[in-house]
This record gives structure tokens, sequence and C-alpha cells, in this order.
């Protein structure tokens, strides 16, 4: 009974944030009632009427910070169970708060999803070992939300298994990522010629197959392997069905969930020609990229990019940021990556690292899973230091997701801008074409290398 009120007190409140959110006000205020007012929170809000209408006799000041106040007031003074978890309504009502924004690229993580969160983006996954997102499509009148792999990680279980990027996750362990509500699957039907049991059968049908399907926050936390049960753990195997861009059929693969560690920069030697595969821009692939261009000399260089899912941006001094700034500025004459359109048209240009580039020939390999960042820097090494891209067209992300840890815990990705070449050209849902196209048969690397190599 306790957990059941509980719940139904969790729904109460973010209904209620969202409502107030949604009203079009300016996202300070939850700044100020929830993170700035973590001593109110924490405790059992002193200083509160306990019992009548809280704040009643006050006029209404138009700020939603308030209605979040008279909420947290009235559960405190009012709900019947004692309430000791107020980091969950916190949560609960941010996650709802993202929700409410129509973005599945700007996401809440906990404390326990931001600390999965952090060592994927040092390289180590746990998990099928997959870049992930979830994306807006629209089939008919209905607007879906699917999750997409981005990239599997290159040599980890999901690469082993046979997942590609551009894949969509439709089922994990035989039940459904639920993308959207099937119910509104009637509104298109010839509902006017069903008889009132046959209508009522196909809603019945319908709603179970929503309350038996997997929500996307549950579904990417199995797929980073967090465990949905605490009480019993998940089996290792997971098993996806998938559907592929010019695949008529679903695809079914069973991937073996194991921890992994990525190495972010490898290199070879192709006919005399460097061949340096970048699959994750963080810090060690700053540091080991500087090296390993440093060792090839002035000889011709392949930049593989495959794969490489870009990932967000927390600041430009480090991380992700930082790597792909410097693989620029040690490939080119410095400069920018290309510029990022922010909040009211505002232009803001993105900086290579200030690094003395040696001259010398270039050809970079993309393909679908080439996205973000990383189809920010192909870009700046063609434009800039005179690449061909080599390989299949990118995947066209080009959003620019700006990294927040949050004080209390937990971390937010936000849709912070638009990302533009360094020619001013946007490649979002439409990615970099090529200059030279090679199909899956054939090696993009060791084709690019033999160009080079000839001059």
């Amino acid at each position: 009974m306790r957990t059941t009120k509980r719940i139904a007190l969790a729904i109460w409140l973010t209904v209620l944030v969202v409502a107030a959110f949604a009203g079009g006000r300016q996202i300070r205020w939850f700044n100020r009632a929830v993170f700035a007012g973590n001593a109110q929170m924490a405790g059992p809000m002193a200083g509160l009427p306990g019992s009548g209408t809280p704040f009643a006799d006050e006029a209404d000041s138009g700020d939603p910070a308030d209605t979040l106040r008279d909420v947290l007031a009235y559960v405190y003074s009012e709900y019947v169970d004692k309430v000791d978890d107020s980091a969950r309504l916190a949560d609960g009502a941010v996650r709802s708060m993202a929700f409410a924004l129509d973005d599945p690229r700007t996401r809440f993580y906990d404390a326990k999803q931001w600390a999965r969160y952090q060592r994927q983006l040092s390289g180590e996954f746990e998990g099928i070992g997959a870049f992930l997102t979830v994306g807006k499509f629209k089939k008919g009148e209905v607007e879906q939300r699917r999750l997409r792999i981005i990239a599997p990680a290159p040599g980890g279980p999901a690469d082993v298994a046979g997942v590609r990027a551009g894949d969509v996750v439709t089922e994990i362990d035989g039940r459904w990522v639920i993308a959207y509500d099937p119910r509104l699957d009637l509104n298109n039907m010839q509902t006017r010629d069903m008889d009132d049991r046959t209508y009522r059968q196909a809603f019945k049908d319908a709603t179970k197959r929503l309350t038996d399907g997997m929500t996307l926050g549950r579904a990417l936390d199995r797929l980073n392997g967090l465990p949905l049960n605490k009480m019993t753990p998940d089996p290792a195997d997971v098993k996806l069905t998938l559907e592929r861009p010019g695949v008529a059929k679903p695809i079914k693969v069973t991937v073996r969930s194991a921890p992994y560690t990525l190495d972010p920069v490898s290199g070879t030697r192709v006919d005399g020609v460097a061949c340096l595969r970048i699959t994750q821009f963080n810090e060690r692939a700053e540091k080991e990229l500087a090296e390993a261009l440093s060792a090839a000399g002035t000889a011709p260089v392949v930049i593989d990019l495959r794969n490489n899912a870009g990932g967000p941006v927390a600041d430009t001094r480090s991380g992700a940021y930082a790597a792909a700034a410097t693989l620029v500025g040690l490939l080119t004459d410095g400069g920018n990556l290309g510029s990022v359109v922010r909040a009211g048209g505002r232009k803001q240009p993105l900086p290579a690292a200030a690094e003395r580039a040696k001259p010398r020939r270039l050809a970079v390999v993309v393909n679908g899973g080439t996205a973000g960042l990383a189809e920010m820097a192909a870009s700046a090494l063609r434009d800039q230091g005179g690449a061909k891209l080599v390989g299949s067209r990118s995947m066209g992300d080009g959003t620019y997701q700006k990294l927040v840890p949050l004080r209390a815990g937990g971390a937010l990705t936000v849709s912070a801008g638009k990302y533009l070449t360094d020619k001013g050209a946007s490649f979002e849902g439409i990615g970099l074409k090529p200059d030279v196209v090679v199909h899956e048969s054939e090696d993009p690397v060791r084709r690019a290398a033999g160009a080079l190599a000839q001059g």
C-alpha cells in the first residue's frame, strides 16, 4: 500500500511540474526551486503550514517555482505516509521536464545512470557495447520515438554479434520497445466498418501491447547493462530484434552482454601510409593522437572515423571536443572545426587546437556511424586540410549536445545548438557525402591508403 501511494505521489508531482513547465516558462525556476532549495527539500519543510491550504492567501506570482514549492509543501505537510526520499521526487520532476521538451536528445541521467555514462565516455562499456540514441520518426500521422544504434563499439559485443550503425531496436528479449501508443493506430483503421465487439478487441490488443512493452528508459538501461530488477539479475544474453535500412525483414541477433574497453586510437601502416583509427573522442584520444601523428612524421595519413559517435560537449578544454579540436589542429593550419548556432540565432565559432601542423596528404574514412563531432572533424579536415572523404555517407547528426553535470548528482544532456561546417553548411539529417564512395565489399581504408601512396 505504501509503495502504491508513493508511486501515485511521484506521478502527481511530475504531472504538476510538467504542466507548469509547458506553460512556456524558463528552465531557471527549477534550478532555483530544487537545487538552490535542497536544504528545504531534505527536511519537513520547516516554516510551512502544517494544515490547511499553504499559500492560499498569497497572490499568484506567475512563477512556476511557486507551483513546485506549493506542491512540496502539500506533500510534506499533508501526505499520509512519511516522505523520506526527496531525491527521487526531484529526479522524477527533472526527468518529466526534459520529456516535456519533446526532444529525445535532451535527457536526464540519475546518479547511477550518470556514473555508467561517464565510464562509457572514457571508453569503458558495459552491456552490449554500443552508442545509442532515441530519434523521432513520423509514420503516417503518428509520431514515434525509436531506439537507434549510432554505432557499435568496434570489437565490442554488439559489433561481434553483427549489429550495425543505423539499426533500430524494436524488441529486447521478446518485448516491444514502446515507440508510441499503439491505440492511435485505431484512428487510421476503418473503425466505422467494425462492429463494437471487433473494435473492443482491437483496443484491448493494442492496450496489451502497450502494457507488455518496455519503455525507452528501461530499454536504454538494459542495453547499457543496468539491472531492470533488483531481485533477479538480468541474463547476459540480450536478444534483439532490429530494423535495418534497406532490409525488408526484421533481423534477430543475440548479444552477449559483457564489460568492454574501447581503445580510442589505433594505428597501422599500409603502403607507407599511416592509418589511424579513431573510434572515440575522449581524453585518452587527445593524448594518443598527438603521439601517433608525431610518430608518422610527414607520411600521408588516413584518418578512419568510421563508427565514431562524436559525443556530447562538456567544455572546450577537455573530453570529446578537445580531442576533435586536437585532431584538426594537428593536421591543418588551424582555424575552426566549424560553428554552432545557439539560442537566438547566435553563431559561435568552434576553434581547432593551436598546433603546428606538418604538411601531408590526407584522406578521411567515414560511414553511417560517423556522427556529430566526428562529422565536424571530417568536414574541417576536408575544407581546411584538403582531405578527401572516402567511404559512405555519414549519419547526419548536426545537433550540438551540451553535457551538464548537476550539483546534486546526475547530469543532463541538452540540445544546445546546431552544427555548421566551416563553410557554413548544415549536415543535419543528410550527412556528409564522400568524395570517393566505397561499397561494403571493399576496404575503404586500404582504398584510401592506396590512393595516397600513388599521390
